[in-house]
């Protein structure tokens, strides 16, 4: 399957999946409150609210399983390690550390950088870094150094 067809095939659940996970949120957030009324009053209707809550959690799970499944079909695993700057906002001084992670890309590159080194003439080696760098920069740090790269 080609980049563009990637792609496509992602967008449609990428959306379903948002929908879903603003529901969980907010039930999840609902389910957490609802604890700790019941852990203040220990009254019957609380219990009630909090099994409500799991039910309709355990219904989401249900209807997101397939669709993380599905996803992570087209998906590509890599394990990713990277240093990171961390602010601590008490004396504004910052930090960097080191992160491995497992984390899922578009780009399929059979790469190991922990063995081989880096080639960035190795199949879709930069492009896979420029879409690493933006999962990063969208969801972790603002400054940061991929160190190694490895497709599992």
């Amino acid at each position: 399957m080609i980049l563009q067809e990637r792609q496509e095939c992602l967008n449609p659940i990428y959306h379903e999946i948002e929908g879903i996970n603003r529901r969980r949120a907010f039930v999840s957030t609902k389910y957490i409150l609802a604890h700790e009324q019941f852990d203040r009053t220990l009254s019957e209707a609380d219990r009630h609210e909090i099994e409500k809550y799991k039910a309709e959690l355990d219904t989401i799970d249900t209807q997101i399983k397939p669709l993380y499944k599905k996803l992570r079909d087209i998906q590509t695993r890599y394990l990713v390690e990277y240093e990171g700057e961390l602010v601590d906002p008490h004396t504004n001084k910052a930090s960097m550390n080191r992160y491995r992670e497992e984390l899922y890309f578009l780009i399929n590159c059979k790469i190991d950088t922990f063995n081989n080194g880096w080639n960035l003439e190795q199949c879709n080696s930069q492009e896979l870094l420029y879409e690493i760098a933006d999962f990063l920069l969208q969801h972790r740090f603002s400054k940061f150094f991929v160190k190694n790269v490895k497709k599992l």
